[in-house]
């Protein structure tokens, strides 16, 4: 844009405004640092394109994460039962429930608090509904740098109640993310399971826009694949040209 006076327009119909950064923190945190070290020789490093769009707007949607676990050792159903018992009311489900079933339970039973299901390789229940609805359980179990306000996302529940503790995979540590793998469709979970691919798979709801406005404006940064925006903008053209 070279017109000075719409430029300006702009800057200042988002002077009042916040933006929130829904996907791309790591890449605006490398281009100010690039900028901070490399500004005074690299033209217009200060600038960086990006694509805004209304939070409220009803076309975007957030997608749940589901997650599909590789455990660390041949899992003992019935210890991994007692300790979901001792957080989670647990349900079992026909192991035969559709995808968009279980979406529709975990959806319904999310209404009142956390919950997400749970689908077995083994055993005569695979497939189980756990209901959490007293999120404070988590607080005794957060690391010491972690804020309390990430009690009210579902995938921190999950992460901490469940595959750290109960499967004791910290997916913060590198060598423990190859034990967790990511989809947004529930079959694709269902089939890992079934044909071995994995140990067991964990459907969840979605993160919800409020969340991650509430979150935001208290400066919490969330985990990492805690949202998945749609629609996505279409990639891989390169504009920027570096000399070396």
């Amino acid at each position: 844009m070279q017109d000075r006076e719409a430029a300006t327009f702009l800057s200042e119909c988002f002077r009042d405004k916040k933006v929130y950064i829904a996907d791309g923190h790591h890449r605006y945190e490398t281009a100010l640092a690039f900028h901070k070290e490399h500004g005074q020789v690299v033209k217009d490093s200060g600038h960086a394109m990006f694509f805004l769009t209304n939070l409220d707007s009803p076309s975007l949607i957030i997608y749940p994460i589901h997650r599909k676990i590789q455990c660390l050792s041949p899992l003992n159903r019935e210890d991994f039962l007692s300790h979901l018992c001792m957080f989670f009311q647990v349900v079992p489900l026909p192991n035969d429930t559709p995808p968009e079933k279980i979406k529709s339970i975990i959806e319904e039973e999310g209404k009142k608090g956390m919950a997400c299901a749970v689908y077995l390789r083994e055993g005569h229940n695979r497939l189980l509904l756990l209901k959490l609805e007293d999120t404070r359980h988590i607080l005794s179990y957060l690391e010491a740098n972690d804020p309390q306000e990430l009690q009210i996302l579902d995938v921190v529940q999950l992460h901490t109640m469940i595959i750290k503790l109960a499967l004791k995979i910290d997916t913060r540590k590198p060598d423990n993310q190859f034990n967790v793998s990511y989809t947004i469709q529930i079959d694709d979970g269902i089939n890992a399971v079934d044909t071995g691919k994995a140990d067991l798979a964990f459907f969840m709801n979605p993160t919800r826009i409020e969340q991650v406005k509430s979150l935001a404006e208290k400066g919490v940064r969330l985990p990492q694949k805690s949202t998945y925006f749609y629609p996505k903008l279409l990639s891989g053209l390169v504009i920027n040209q570096f000399e070396p």
